[in-house]
């Protein structure tokens, strides 16, 4: 009856400590899954081309040049030129205010999407990701019950996740921008761009 007693209490106090541990528990668990299902191959070689020794045209019939810069998670007044830099003006952007200067400056813009993958496909097309079925973030399909352990153990009120069965049923290797989308890169190098 002891060693009854005593296995019980290793259990109540082994599942108390998960209830406690939940969250970590739950994250180090999901990252050691993701481990051992991604097969990752060995690192390849990148054939990078290189353009033509001499120039095709003279400089004034050429195209300009185009730097694609994209900052994820900046807000506009984060850059010196547009309010002073991050940080209350601590932090400022030289380097920044100088392709402001010498470039185009877009003053307003507008995110296509919320989320990263959806708004960096919409910049890569020019669409809207509700145009072609790309609205949302690919996630695995553990990620949605993982989101709601993390979120319940918070002390922080959080709306509830939004349940999308397409990520149940479509796996997470299809669940990109589809290949048929012409991006920027197809419609410039069309134009004589590398």
């Amino acid at each position: 009856m002891r060693v009854l007693l005593r296995v019980l209490g290793v259990i109540v106090l082994f599942l108390a400590l998960a209830w406690v541990f939940r969250v970590e528990l739950t994250l180090t668990t999901a990252k050691a899954m993701t481990e051992w299902t991604r097969d990752v191959g060995p690192p390849r070689d990148v054939a990078w081309q290189r353009g033509p020794d001499t120039a095709a045209a003279p400089p004034a019939a050429r195209p300009p040049n185009i730097v694609r810069i994209l900052a994820a998670a900046m807000g506009w007044n984060d850059v010196s030129p547009h309010g002073g830099g991050a940080g209350g003006g601590t932090v400022q952007t030289p380097n920044i205010d100088a392709l402001a200067r010498e470039g185009v400056d877009f003053t307003t813009g507008y995110a296509a999407n919320a989320t990263c993958a959806p708004s960096r496909a919409a910049i890569l097309s020019g669409r809207y990701g509700t145009r072609f079925g790309f609205e949302f973030t690919p996630t695995p399909a553990l990620m949605g019950p993982i989101m709601d352990i993390v979120t319940s153990a918070s002390p922080v009120e959080r709306r509830a996740s939004l349940a999308n069965p397409a990520f149940e049923r479509v796996a997470l290797e299809d669940m990109g921008m589809p290949a048929s989308e012409i991006t920027l890169a197809e419609t410039l190098k069309t134009a004589g761009y590398h």
